[in-house]
């Protein structure tokens, strides 16, 4: 296939998935097991076939983002109108690799079988590094038109979340992916396992630890200047991260007006071709939240007209996609929304 695995682009978060397939060996399961023939290689081991004795984990799994990686709604809008091996071998990533059902998305064998045929009990001590989760969370834009939108160059990331995480604090202090993405979950008494569930951007209460807003306010001659400062929280990369669609929309508003807003994220624009060949789409700007220790916290300023001396309302959101992008290929934006911060600000004093 043209590369390893690729971009899972419904969670922003950096995550790794699987399950611990351990299908010939005679030790008991962790979890809930019920009697059933041995696999006889983990590599082929379907999902359906792994939770038979790891029941909790594929149950963790069956609702995560890795498990739907192939029927997402923002990935079906982009992918439909021009199928390609170079998102399906990703967003199918147990077809790929092992062929399965497209359905499981990237299923166990995706990540704990690799891409031999080795046993999945070879590759799971190595799951827990940010190297694991690179194949599908770090890599360039194909040579050649990518879907609709044109063609990009090749020498720039199409996903860049590895090396966000590596410039940050986070990697500086032994906080890896998993810490976040997979936490640890109790099975009773000492027993525990990584949880599956591989939570991300579609985690409401997860996205909000990624950043810390706040606001202040100040007379103008044009209005009511208010700044929404937005600082790392807990996260180990920018925010947003991963796919190239996900916007956060800072907003404020008086008591009934209407809402000024920005939006931040990473923009592309025709500039020379890394080859020197022609133009191509490059990243032109990118305003997003840093990660930890790696840039200042990001900064909007909002002038709002009308009274000065009456509250003024702000919000920070999560967007999958842009409103009008997600109407213009029939999806509703108020699924792809998530409410990150709020709160109400007055005039400072002096």
């Amino acid at each position: 296939m043209g590369r390893a695995l690729g971009a899972w682009l419904a969670l922003g978060g950096v995550a790794v998935a699987g399950l611990i397939v351990a299908c010939a060996g005679p030790s008991p399961p962790t979890h809930e097991a019920v009697d059933h023939e041995p696999c006889s290689r983990a590599s082929a081991a379907e999902a359906v076939d792994c939770g038979r004795c790891h029941a909790a984990i594929h149950a963790e799994w069956r609702g995560s983002g890795h498990a739907t990686a192939f029927e997402d709604s923002v990935f079906r809008a982009e992918y439909d109108p021009a199928p390609s091996p170079f998102c399906a071998d990703c967003h199918a990533a147990g077809r790929a690799r092992h062929g399965h059902g497209a359905h499981d998305g990237v299923d166990c064998a995706s990540c704990h079988s690799g891409a031999t045929d080795a046993p999945a009990e070879a590759s799971t001590a190595g799951m827990a590094g940010a190297e694991a989760c690179a194949a599908c969370h770090q890599f360039a834009f194909p040579p050649g038109e990518l879907g609709t939108h044109g063609t990009y160059d090749p020498a720039d990331p199409l996903q860049d979340t590895v090396h966000e995480w590596q410039a940050s604090d986070a990697a500086r202090d032994g906080i890896g992916c998993v810490d976040c993405h997979m936490p640890w979950v109790s099975d009773g008494g000492d027993a525990r396992h990584r949880s599956h569930r591989l939570v991300g951007a579609g985690e409401p209460a997860l996205v909000r630890e990624a950043i810390v807003a706040t606001a202040s306010a100040r007379a103008l001659a044009e209005g009511l200047e208010v700044t929404v400062t937005l600082a790392p929280g807990e996260v180990g990369h920018r925010v947003p991260t991963g796919d190239m669609f996900r916007r956060l929309r800072v907003a404020a508003w008086n008591d009934g007006g209407v809402p000024v807003e920005q939006w931040l994220g990473r923009e592309f624009a025709q500039l020379p071709a890394s080859d020197d060949h022609g133009f191509r789409l490059r990243p032109a700007f990118d305003d997003r939240v840093p990660a930890p220790g790696d840039g200042e916290p990001a900064r909007v300023r909002l002038v709002l007209p009308g009274p000065l001396d009456g509250p003024a309302h702000w919000s920070v959101e999560l967007h999958r996609m842009p409103p009008s992008q997600a109407r213009a290929r029939g999806l509703d934006p108020e699924t792809l929304r998530t409410a990150v911060a709020e709160g109400v600000v007055r005039i400072e004093p002096g």
